[in-house]
């Protein structure tokens, strides 16, 4: 692997230090898109039973932006631009949303791992020849992601379903409305569909069942959320959690002492109404 250096010859002590101290202070951290990208670029030379969490979700997130029945395709904005990738500001000159490629793999990631990492280092001490999932069964006993048995048994076509159908069903219930100051379809409010998911899959694991239709069903309770109101309109994490709290709330998988106590009264203000009175 060739590495692009730069070489400084006879310099003086004192600009030696200056340029470390400049170098050293004014580090940016990798992209994390770019780091899945190249994580994942020669996922096809290996076996797919040899692949970390993370590698899965890079291989099935690919998929997604790529399959013309996925509602995501063309819309996972990867790191390394080409002329056939469309740039978060071409999107919104089109009026259309984009996530990034590490939204993307991270949520799918945690519906297999509770540590991607730490499942990665334990496959990486193994022997190529011996670098098998199931291994995860003695080293990592405790994990309880809700499709962390899929992905043991290394049935990626089971976890793709679930993810896809679930998206198809988002789509129906929240993106095919969404307007442009709407929350639902930026980053925040992707990671907390994610988040629904892992809630979700455990009852259709249970159930046996990963249909369209039964997200569908299992959404629709929360179709009518406006998040385009004040409440929703926070770009961070706390954004994500009043948006997960909201969609779980009207699922029935919170109650109202769930709700923080901060802008509990806000959060009911919002969801009031016929509907959150059937549903609740």
């Amino acid at each position: 692997m060739g590495l692009v250096c730069s070489i400084f010859l006879d310099l003086p002590k004192p600009f030696q230090a200056f340029l470390f101290a400049t170098i050293n202070s004014n580090q940016r951290p990798v992209n994390k898109s770019q780091t899945y990208e190249a994580f994942g670029y020669n996922i096809e030379k290996e076996l797919p039973d040899s692949w970390s969490p993370d590698k899965l979700a890079v291989f099935l997130a690919r998929k997604l932006n790529a399959e013309d029945d996925s509602p995501l395709k063309g819309r996972i904005l990867i790191a390394a631009e080409n002329d056939f990738a469309m740039t978060r500001i071409e999107a919104r000159q089109q009026g259309t949303w984009m996530v990034s490629m590490a939204t993307v793999v991270e949520g799918i990631s945690r519906l297999v791992s509770q540590n991607p990492k730490r499942d990665r280092t334990a496959l990486l001490k193994r022997h190529p020849n011996d670098r098998r999932r199931e291994i995860l069964t003695s080293e990592v006993p405790a994990d309880r992601s809700p499709l962390r048995s899929l992905y043991l048994a290394a049935n990626d076509k089971v976890v793709y379903a679930a993810v896809k159908n679930f998206m198809i069903a988002a789509n129906d219930m929240f993106w095919n409305k969404c307007q442009p100051a709407s929350f639902i379809c930026k980053t925040v409010g992707v990671q907390a569909l994610f988040d629904t998911l892992v809630e979700l899959s455990k009852e259709g694991l249970a159930s046996k069942t990963f249909s369209v239709e039964f997200f569908r069903e299992r959404l629709r309770a929360a179709a009518d959320i406006d998040f385009t109101a004040t409440l929703f309109q926070n770009a961070s994490g706390a954004g994500r959690l009043i948006i997960r709290t909201c969609i779980l709330f009207r699922l029935g998988l919170k109650n109202e002492e769930d709700l923080p106590a901060s802008n509990k009264e806000e959060i009911l203000a919002v969801l009031r109404d016929v509907r959150s009175v059937e549903y609740r």
